[in-house]
């Protein structure tokens, strides 16, 4: 019984200890910065069983300041690691780029590439979904929210 119990945990260490080699293999960086996170309500924009995809109301940033607050959350019913790419409407440049994060893992605050000026924006959410096993891209998703930036 006990040499059962032995085995089935050095079984579980050696799955843990694939799984993470895997993740680091696939050149997957974590974000250090991401915390377990429940949300109070998930808007919901995938279609069916598929990746659920948080969607985003209104975003207020502060003007003139590169570190904001904002949720990007990974539903904990995801088996995939999100990366944010967060971008203003018309613009190539990112604003930001996470690194992964994990399901029911969110980040809350982020340092922008540049502060911005005062004024009403859209500001464009780009969701890339990546296998936890491989590392591979999966179907992604552009999510728009009206953003200001208010003194």
């Amino acid at each position: 019984m006990l040499a059962a119990a032995i085995v089935v945990v050095l079984l579980a260490g050696i799955a843990a200890a694939y799984r993470l080699g895997t993740m680091q293999s696939s050149g997957m960086a974590l974000d250090p910065n991401a915390q377990a996170w429940e949300p109070s309500a998930l808007v919901d924009n995938s279609q069916g069983s598929g990746t659920k995809i948080p969607g985003f109301g209104t975003v207020v940033f502060p003007a003139g300041e590169k570190n904001v607050q904002i949720t990007l959350y990974n539903p904990e019913e995801n088996d995939c690691i999100f990366v944010y790419t967060l971008s203003l409407a018309g613009e190539d440049t990112p604003l930001y780029v996470s690194e992964g994060i994990e399901p029911g893992k969110a980040v809350q605050e982020i340092t922008l590439d540049r502060a911005l000026e005062e004024g009403e924006y859209t500001l464009e959410v780009h969701v890339q979904p990546y296998d936890r096993e491989t590392g591979a891209a999966k179907n992604d998703a552009v999510v728009s929210a009206d953003l200001i930036v208010a003194s």
